[in-house]
Parts: structure tokens; sequence; C-alpha cells
């Protein structure tokens, strides 16, 4: 979970254009299943189909990124620290 925005802009300039955003997520991200990359587009673009060239990238980085908060805040109140899992997500 220490993936930055360039490193998001990077991968999501190399995608296919054709490909969904969601499929771009689980592909581009250890640890995202489908379904959860799913829900992460459709809160960015309204859809669960939209196209990675059809994707407004700062909606689907801000969608993608309150997502990775919301995991690294479960993983610290279940008691995990950092170094246990930071490097396994990703």
């Amino acid at each position: 979970l220490t993936g930055t925005r360039e490193d998001f802009d990077r991968l999501l300039a190399n995608a296919s254009p054709a490909k969904s955003a969601a499929r771009f997520l689980a592909d581009s991200y250890s640890g995202i299943a489908i379904d959860v990359a799913r829900e992460i587009a459709f809160r960015a673009t309204g859809s669960v189909d939209t196209a990675v060239s059809a994707a407004n990238s700062e909606l689907l980085y801000a969608a993608f990124s309150a997502w990775f908060d919301r995991v690294r805040e479960n993983l610290s109140l279940a008691g995990f620290k950092e170094e246990e899992w930071k490097n396994k997500l990703l």
C-alpha cells in the first residue's frame, strides 16, 4: 500500500485505452480483487464498465486512494504493524 500518485498515473498512461478501469486496477495492483476494482471504478465513474480512455483520472485516483486509506486504517485497527503488510499488498 505504498503506491504513489505518480505510480498510478504512469500505470494508467500505459494501460490499453479500451481496457476497463476496473480491469486496469485489478491487473495493476496485487491484492485488489476484480469485485473491489469494479466498486472503485463505479464510485469514480458511475459505471463498472467504463474504459480507461473514458475515465477521469482525478476521480479514479480519488476513489482508489480512498479505498487504500480504508484498508490501511482497518489493518492498523486490527493490530497489524505496517512493516508486517506494506510489502505484501503491492
